[in-house]
């Protein structure tokens, strides 16, 4: 799973919607456990914010999802702090709330 993660990564510099389907194969086929499945819903979370139109589901959906995968790691594992804010930054746009 970790090689689809990064395929993912380095697709967001070609193309925002290819880079939004590696994310959801990853996420198929990565087991829940996975240290990187937060990572890519906050990754998705920020794709779909940024598309017009967006999304609002799925910014939603996805934003909750990467909060309840986060909580699930085990100790010693997070989130870098710019994923989240940039998530967030991209909920809250979404949902209307001024950051």
């Amino acid at each position: 799973p970790f090689t689809l993660h990064l395929t993912a990564e380095c697709s967001k510099d070609v193309s925002e919607s290819d880079a939004i389907q590696q994310f959801h194969h990853y996420l198929r086929v990565a087991p829940p456990c996975d240290p990187y499945v937060p990572y890519a819903h906050y990754e998705l979370t920020v794709l779909y914010g940024s598309q017009q139109p967006v999304d609002r589901e799925k910014v939603e959906t996805h934003y909750r999802k990467g909060q309840e995968a986060e909580e699930n790691l085990l100790p010693g594992f997070g989130v870098d702090a710019w994923l989240k804010d940039s998530a967030k930054r991209a909920f809250n746009r979404v949902i209307g709330i001024s950051t």
